[in-house]
């Protein structure tokens, strides 16, 4: 899994979740150059959301869980949302 070396891994979900814009990222503008950039994984679910199982993997690989919305989006709009 390719993901399991990033720097900042995050899951959106709605339960027990920091809003995405709070969380400790990077300040993209002050990076050098594109080999300063941290990898990020976002994983974003199905609009029902993920599953117990889904979220506990995440939990066990150090993702952390965001939210972006006190609404469900639809996954094209929450990725949108998401990076801003």
């Amino acid at each position: 899994y390719l993901y399991l070396n990033y720097e900042y891994k995050f899951v959106l979900d709605f339960h027990n979740a920091k809003k995405f814009s709070k969380l400790p990222l990077p300040d993209f503008s002050t990076l050098a150059n594109t080999e300063d950039i941290p990898k990020i994984v976002l994983a974003i679910g199905p609009e029902r959301g993920f599953i117990k199982d889904d979220l506990n993997y995440f939990t066990d690989n150090n993702f952390s869980p965001a939210t972006i919305s006190k609404s469900v989006l639809r996954v094209e709009h929450a990725l949108f949302a998401a990076l801003g």
